[in-house]
This record gives C-alpha cells, sequence and structure tokens, in this order.
C-alpha cells in the first residue's frame, strides 16, 4: 500500500471488528489465511477480502491499529520483505530449460565446438525449430534452496564459474492435473520474479548430477513482489532484466519464450498434481555469464563474467514492480 506494508491478517482482524464482528482474529484468518500458501488456497475470495481490507486501511487510517494498539502498517523501506515460501517441503519450483532462442543461440555459439570453423552457429528461427523439435526438459529446485529478496547467497565451495539466470516466475493458484493449457489462468495465481543461480563448471558435459548445479543453498532466489494475474493479465507479456553491480546484462520478456507457460503446465501437469504456491520458471534469455563470455584456447571459460564474492545481482521488472536483489559473499569456512 504506496510506501507501507500492512499486516494483512491483523488489519484483517481490526477491519472485521469494525463491522462489528465479536470473533475478528479467528474470522480475518479462516478468510485470509495465516500465511502465503492457505491465502493462494483461498483463491479469489481472499483476494477479494484482501482488497477491500486494503481499502479500510488506506480510507481510515486512523482506525487499522489492533485490540491491543499494537502496529499493523510498516514503512516499506523497514520491513524485511520474504520470498512468497512457507514450508518448503510442501512446494515445487519447476525450471525450464532452453526456453528463449537467443539464449539458445548465445550457448552455441559458445560452445567449444563453435570456436572451429567447421560448425555454423544457430539463428534466432533455426534455435526456435531446434527446440521445438526436442523433447521439453528442465529441472527442479528444492524448495530448501530458495533466497529471500535481499539475502546474501553465499559462492559455493564447489565452483569457480557461479552463473546468474533472471527469470519470471508463474505462481499456480489453484489444484490440479492434466490440466489444459487453454485452462492456464484458471490455475494462475500469480506472477513474481526468480534468479536462478546456476554452476557451469561441468556445462559442456551435461552432467546434471542430481541437479547439483542447480540446487545448493540459496540457489534459487524468489520475490519480492507477488503480481496477481488481473494485474498482469498476458501472461506471455511480461519484461524482466538483469543487472550486475548496477551493469544490465539481461532483457527478456516473456513474449519470447519458445513454449509459452500455457504448454509448460500441460507437459508438467501430466500425471503429477501441482498445487497452490507451486512456481513454474519461464527459463531465461541472452546475457548470461555462460552464453556472453569468452573462452581460452583449451576451450575452458574465462571468469570475467561470472559472478564472485561482493558482486549485487538484481532482477527486475516494470510489469510485476520490484526489484530481487542479493548480493554474493564468500563461503564461511
Amino acid at each position: 500500500m504506496g510506501d507501507k506494508v500492512v499486516d494483512l491478517q491483523k488489519a484483517g482482524a481490526a477491519y472485521l471488528a469494525s463491522q462489528g464482528e465479536g470473533h475478528a482474529d479467528e474470522e480475518s484468518e479462516a478468510l485470509l489465511g495465516h500465511d502465503f500458501t492457505s491465502f493462494v488456497q483461498r483463491g479469489e475470495e481472499a483476494v477479494k477480502a484482501a482488497r477491500q481490507v486494503l481499502k479500510f486501511a488506506k480510507d481510515e487510517p486512523g482506525a487499522l491499529h489492533g485490540g491491543r494498539g499494537q502496529k499493523l502498517a510498516f514503512r516499506l523501506s523497514l520491513a524485511k520483505l520474504r520470498a512468497p515460501v512457507t514450508e518448503s517441503s510442501k512446494f515445487k519450483i519447476m525450471c525450464i530449460g532452453a526456453n528463449f532462442a537467443d539464449h539458445f543461440v548465445g550457448l552455441s555459439r559458445n560452445s567449444p565446438a563453435s570456436m572451429g570453423k567447421e560448425r555454423k552457429v544457430l539463428t534466432l528461427e533455426e534455435a526456435r525449430a531446434q527446440a521445438l523439435s526436442t523433447p521439453q526438459w528442465g529441472f527442479y529446485k528444492m524448495g530448501s534452496s530458495v533466497s529471500n529478496p535481499g539475502d546474501d547467497v553465499q559462492y559455493p565451495s564447489r565452483t569457480r564459474l557461479l552463473d546468474y539466470e533472471g527469470e519470471v516466475a508463474l505462481i499456480v493458484g489453484r489444484r490440479g492435473k492434466d490440466i489444459r493449457r487453454s485452462d492456464l489462468l484458471d490455475h494462475v495465481f500469480g506472477y513474481t520474479l526468480f534468479d536462478d543461480f546456476s554452476l557451469r563448471d561441468n556445462m559442456d558435459k551435461g552432467v546434471l548430477n542430481f541437479a547439483r548445479v542447480k540446487n545448493f543453498e540459496g540457489s534459487g532466489a524468489l520475490g519480492p513482489i507477488v503480481t496477481l494475474k488481473d494485474e498482469a493479465p498476458d501472461p506471455q507479456d511480461i519484461d524482466f532484466s538483469t543487472s550486475v553491480n548496477g551493469e544490465v546484462r539481461q532483457r527478456g520478456n516473456t513474449k519470447d519464450m519458445i513454449r509459452g507457460f500455457g504448454e509448460w503446465v500441460e507437459f508438467l501437469s501430466q500425471d503429477v498434481e501441482l498445487n497452490p504456491g507451486d512456481v513454474i520458471a519461464s527459463g531465461t534469455c541472452a546475457g548470461t555469464a555462460a552464453d556472453s563470455s569468452k573462452r581460452d584456447r583449451d576451450g575452458n571459460f574465462l571468469p570475467g563474467r561470472f559472478l564472485k564474492p561482493g558482486d549485487v545481482v538484481e532482477v527486475s521488472s516494470k510489469r510485476l514492480g520490484g526489484t530481487l536483489r542479493n548480493r554474493i559473499v564468500a563461503k564461511m569456512v
């Protein structure tokens, strides 16, 4: 609400008390839930109620206090925002691979095989056609890998090539299995920003190895703002950008996804139930260290564009609002 953050559940109790509700605290929790996941599970009714509560908070700020006079609104600059996740064991982060043609082209151009003259570098059209002719693929990130907005991310000891990947994340709003792509929006709650931190040391070998290159402490930053689906009505028109230490490295838009969110929801929900709060990440566009770095004569990456301790990574979107910011720090040993 402007430059303030409202404690929604307590503000909901204050609103209900102003309406004469005798059990305002219990009714507020029943209506709005007690955390992000339970709020999402309550669907459109919870969103409608939340908007009424925020209007009450804006129109009648003098009435916005708890039963014991506790403060229910706080300055945004003083608040610690957290990722839209509560119990990490109860949600999935599904990350899409090779879903932007320009990123695919950059990886192709930057592979050791392309250093010789015998290999033709793909065009955007060829990259898109090649991706569409091959099976869909991606990987899961563990919920325990999630970083909050503003968190420091420790540089893993098992890498010398830590990369960033700015993305848009779709948040599932309604439980479903075997979902048709035409029914996508019936199962969407909203969207937020995502940074898929990745280890590139084994990239050329095609070694996922239990997806260890994608899962380490803090490897999936998420947040800071969830934009509801009616506030961004077209999931295939959401801009995003990534900067490192203020230098813009990536500029993308979900309209350039090779396969759109609808196709991925259909694919990922085959015989698997998607639950409220689950996350589907869009994949990333060109500008990562892996698709833009130079290599030495032996084909090894030069580390200049890869992340190092002290670097600050920011993923932003005008459509979604806010900036997801994380700093890389040396691992404590």
